[in-house]
């Protein structure tokens, strides 16, 4: 990258330019000049020739030193919600704890996944050539929000080496690579009887257990505990199917089963509205900082001389 060397003299206290270029006075000086396509860039000849507000020195020390104090209020706030965010994230993890905990009633039983799941059908879709499918492989997933986005489409005979496993509506599909990214997600209703990769440990719930609670199984701190050691590899590390299925966990009856997941989702609708606000405000409070640097450099932050 090109850089270009400003030496200041000592008409403008360096830390109020420091803060200049970050103002948007600035950003639209930039904006006015850049060239290029490829590779925006900005003449030198143009950058030394901007005219800039410059008040005098007392005036720019009474401006930096409004700018810092309000900085630091809105830093103070924004520490203050990241701090949020991490309880928020706490408040998640304890949900999904107590949940499997079997505090409830004496009715838990300690049950392997494999145990109350189905055996998963294979299928080698270039049997039948011409048929269309839908395919969902890691790319398909968002990790965040724990959806499939974007399912690829294909003819049998185009199918990818990896397109085997059939799913159905409600299954909980697991990344066995690299397990601690979380790509994992409920099958919804339009991808029933369609492929994924075999890249993916396919969860179906035998009727001991509801496919939600299974999803939300596996997004605990222990289940993932109990995968990431087993991880193999370097460039891809993964696990086995059966590293899965052998998770042992404690099942509560089926009613119980229901309030469990009655409880979570809702306690998770409280995270993420809380979530949304905090991010709201944590964008709020960036586009005050962007305010207090047009005000500084429009002169309206501080008495003038």
């Amino acid at each position: 990258r090109a850089l270009a060397v400003l030496k200041l003299n000592n008409t403008m206290l360096p830390t109020l330019f420091q803060y200049f270029i970050k103002s948007p006075f600035f950003e639209s000086l930039i904006r006015n000049k850049k060239l290029g396509t490829a590779q925006m860039r900005i003449n030198l000849g143009d950058l030394s020739n901007f005219q800039i507000p410059l008040p005098p020195l007392n005036e720019q020390k009474r401006i930096v030193s409004k700018i810092e104090e309000l900085f630091s209020r809105i830093d103070s706030v924004k520490q203050s919600l990241e701090y949020t965010k991490l309880q928020l994230e706490q408040y998640r993890q304890s949900l999904l704890k107590s949940a499997f905990e079997g505090k409830h009633t004496e009715k838990w039983e300690s049950v392997k996944l494999e145990s109350i799941t189905e055996k998963i059908l294979n299928t080698n879709p270039k049997d039948t050539p011409d048929h269309k499918f839908k395919y969902c492989d890691i790319a398909s997933i968002d990790n965040t929000n724990h959806i499939i986005v974007n399912p690829k489409n294909f003819l049998g005979k185009d199918a990818p080496s990896r397109a085997r496993q059939i799913i159905h509506q409600e299954d909980v599909i697991f990344s066995t690579v690299r397990t601690y990214l979380h790509n994992f997600a409920i099958v919804p209703s339009e991808l029933n009887n369609q492929l994924c990769s075999t890249g993916f440990c396919v969860l179906r719930g035998d009727d001991s257990i509801i496919t939600k609670l299974i999803f939300y199984l596996v997004q605990t701190i222990q289940f993932e505990s109990y995968l990431n050691p087993l991880q193999r590899g370097t460039s891809y590390p993964a696990v086995r199917n059966n590293d899965i299925l052998n998770y042992t966990f404690l099942l509560p009856p089926l009613d119980e089963q229901e309030q469990i997941v009655s409880q979570i989702e809702q306690g998770f609708s409280l995270i993420e509205n809380t979530t949304q606000i905090v991010e709201s405000t944590l964008q709020k409070l960036q586009t005050m900082k962007m305010s207090v640097l047009k005000q500084a450099f429009e002169g309206k932050l501080v008495a003038q001389d």
